[in-house]
């Protein structure tokens, strides 16, 4: 059961006397104001507290760590101090602050920095690195499945406009379940990332309109024989595409869960079917009204057959779970939000001179300029998450581990491209340090 405690209730003690701001005593208290901060990333729609508790912390932990980096300080307070704070702390919190962060990805920077504490506890920290090491040899092989399944498939020998993102898609796998017995969970959504990756490419950048109309018509088919009409740089992909829908009707009859094989397919027709229609606004540059892109662009955006290829990997996921998700609840269109509007922020430079985009569509629009669109696309994001933060925390009879799942997903996407940079297209500039960290550095013991 959830009880709806209002934040007021929780932080009025830190308040002034008109309860409207919080007291410039704080400000001196660094490992509070950390505190302060993860906390406000919980907030809904309407709570002035929480909101205020984020424009609070975020000023004042920018300025202390504009201080730091001037007098080129590494840490405030020695590793005895109960307030010691690494530098670091305050630099990835405000990047990627937990509730929005990869979970494993938390967990490597966390031990690091527990390990420089004086207080910590030696038996707890080297099971904790022995946990983390183990998994990631379970991690490296199944990363080599995948190596093997992309070569078998030859999707991306025969794709080559498309990236080739193989570390890249088994690490948001490793995001969605960093749990071992989630390995059939990693290895599909990985499967998963490069087929969305190769037709997505295929959508955007190399399928003439014919081509893509036959194509949209074959995934929706979903038959092997529709292979026979696709153009050879099509036909590799959709027959990736039904082997791996093969592999997932096998181990979902064996689980009892074909519903959720049906789910995954009906999503992957929906991400076609509205990729088709988004596919002339962009290359013929006949923008439509920002509204239709919207709705349109939740679909194409990835979120929705994302968290379809998922709910895979969750065996509780049961009928109902199904049935709720065929009602498009607020964190299912709250995560759908978070992919379309961020993939947008950081593809957008990139895009503009080549076709159309979904921020020259609201510029158009409402006649704004494009760093006003920008800042709309970034608050439609934060509008994303405080939904889903609204639906977890009301009562909600779907599992925890359910819920936790859509914020999986929109961590992921916060890793990639929270920069406003496209760290999934340009992993070198993002991402590369975040997946040697988690899949091929093991922690020094």
């Amino acid at each position: 059961m959830n009880y709806d405690i209002k934040s007021d209730h929780v932080f009025h003690k830190l308040m002034d006397a008109e309860g409207t701001r919080f007291k410039e005593s704080l400000c001196s208290d660094i490992r509070g104001l950390l505190s302060l901060y993860e906390a406000s990333q919980l907030r809904s729609h309407d709570d002035v507290i929480l909101e205020e508790a984020f424009r609070f912390s975020t000023t004042h932990l920018n300025r202390w760590l504009r201080e730091l980096q001037q007098q080129n300080v590494e840490q405030v307070g020695g590793s005895a101090d109960v307030n010691f704070v690494p530098r670091v702390q305050v630099e990835n919190a405000i990047r990627q602050p937990i509730h929005k962060c990869m979970t494993r990805l938390a967990a490597r920077r966390y031990i690091s920095i527990y390990e420089q504490t004086e207080s910590c506890d030696r038996l707890l920290l080297r099971l904790a690195k022995l946990d983390f090491n183990f998994l990631q040899l379970l991690y490296k092989e199944e990363l080599l499945e995948v190596v093997r399944w992309a070569d078998e498939t030859e999707i991306i020998s025969k794709n080559p406009y498309s990236r080739s993102r193989l570390a890249e898609s088994y690490f948001y796998g490793v995001g969605m379940f960093y749990e071992p017995q989630h390995s059939f969970g990693r290895i599909i959504t990985a499967k998963t990332s490069l087929l969305l990756t190769a037709i997505d490419d295929t959508y955007d950048s190399f399928g003439t309109l014919d081509e893509l109309k036959t194509f949209t018509d074959a995934i929706e088919k979903w038959n092997p024989e529709e292979s026979q009409r696709l153009p050879n740089f099509m036909r590799t992909s959709y027959m990736a595409l039904l082997r791996a829908g093969e592999e997932v009707d096998k181990e979902l009859t064996r689980q009892g869960r074909t519903y959720a094989s049906d789910y995954y397919k009906y999503q992957w027709k929906e991400y076609a079917r509205t990729s088709y229609i988004q596919a002339p606004w962009f290359i013929n540059r006949e923008l439509p009204t920002f509204q239709d892109y919207f709705e349109n662009g939740l679909t194409t955006g990835l979120g929705y057959v994302s968290m379809a290829m998922a709910l895979l990997g969750l065996e509780n996921a049961t009928k109902d779970v199904y049935d709720w998700l065929a009602t498009y609840p607020e964190i299912l269109v709250g995560v759908a939000k978070i992919c379309r509007m961020n993939n947008d922020i950081s593809s957008h430079k990139r895009e503009k001179e080549i076709s159309g985009t979904g921020i020259q569509c609201y510029m158009n629009q409402y006649n704004v300029s494009e760093e006003e669109a920008m800042a709309k696309f970034e608050e439609m994001v934060e509008d994303g998450w405080k939904d889903m933060n609204e639906e977890c925390l009301k009562s909600n009879p779907m599992s925890r581990e359910t819920l936790m799942s859509f914020f999986n997903l929109a961590r992921m996407v916060h890793v990639f491209y929270g920069d406003g940079v496209d760290g999934f297209t340009n992993p070198h500039q993002v991402t590369e340090p975040y997946i040697r960290a988690v899949l091929v550095d093991p922690i020094p013991a």
